[in-house]
C-alpha cells in the first residue's frame, strides 16, 4: 500500500512498515543504556575530583610544614644572634679559640655535612616548645673595611648564624649574616 501526501498530491513512497525488523521496534533496553553510560561518566568525573582533592590536601601539608619549620629555623637564627648581642665580653667570649661556647664554631664548620645537631656539643636548642629547632653560630673572622668614625682599636667581626627546625618530618635550614664591632 503505498501513502500519498495530500498537501502535496504526490507519492512518498512505499509502506515500509512491514519490511522493519522485529528487533528494531522494541526499544525499551535502550533507555538503560543510555541511564549506564551516564552513570559510568559521572564516577569517572568523581573518581577524578577525589583524585584532584587528594593533592591540593597534600600540597596544603607539605606547605603548612614548611612554612612551619621556615619560621622556626629563621626564629632560632635569630636567637642565636641575640645570643652574641647578649654576651658581656665579647673580646673573648665570641671567637671560638678563646670561647667555650659549644654552639660558636669555627670557620669552614658545614652545616649541611651534618646529619644531625647535636644539641650538646655542635649547636645549642632553640627555646620552641617543640624541641626540634636549632641554631649555631659560625666565626667567619675579622671583615675587612672600618668606617669613618669607628677607632683603629676595634676590628669588625663577621659571623654566620644558622638556625635549624626539623619538625613533622621537614627540615628547613636559614642562615643569616651577621657583623659586630668590639
Amino acid at each position: 500500500m503505498k501513502k500519498i501526501c495530500p498537501a502535496l498530491g504526490s507519492d512518498m513512497g512505499p509502506d515500509l512498515g512491514s519490511d522493519i525488523r522485529p528487533d528494531i521496534k522494541n526499544e525499551k533496553g535502550s533507555v538503560m543504556l543510555i541511564a549506564l553510560l551516564i552513570m559510568a561518566l559521572l564516577t569517572i568525573i568523581g573518581v577524578s575530583a577525589i583524585n584532584d582533592t587528594t593533592t591540593e590536601l597534600q600540597i596544603a601539608r607539605n606547605d603548612a610544614i614548611y612554612k612551619i619549620n621556615f619560621f622556626q629555623a629563621d626564629g632560632s637564627a635569630r636567637q642565636a644572634i641575640q645570643m652574641l648581642e647578649n654576651m658581656p665580653n665579647p673580646n673573648t667570649a665570641l671567637i671560638p679559640s678563646s670561647s667555650t661556647i659549644s654552639w660558636l664554631q669555627n670557620t669552614g664548620f658545614d652545616p649541611d655535612a651534618q646529619t644531625s645537631w647535636d644539641f650538646s656539643s655542635n649547636a645549642a636548642q632553640s627555646d620552641f616548645p617543640s624541641n626540634d629547632a636549632g641554631y649555631f653560630v659560625e666565626f667567619r673572622g675579622i671583615a675587612g673595611g672600618s668606617g669613618k668614625d669607628m677607632t683603629a682599636s676595634t676590628n669588625l667581626y663577621e659571623y654566620r648564624a644558622y638556625g635549624r627546625s626539623f619538625a613533622n618530618s621537614g627540615d628547613c635550614m636559614v642562615m643569616t649574616g651577621y657583623r659586630i664591632r668590639f
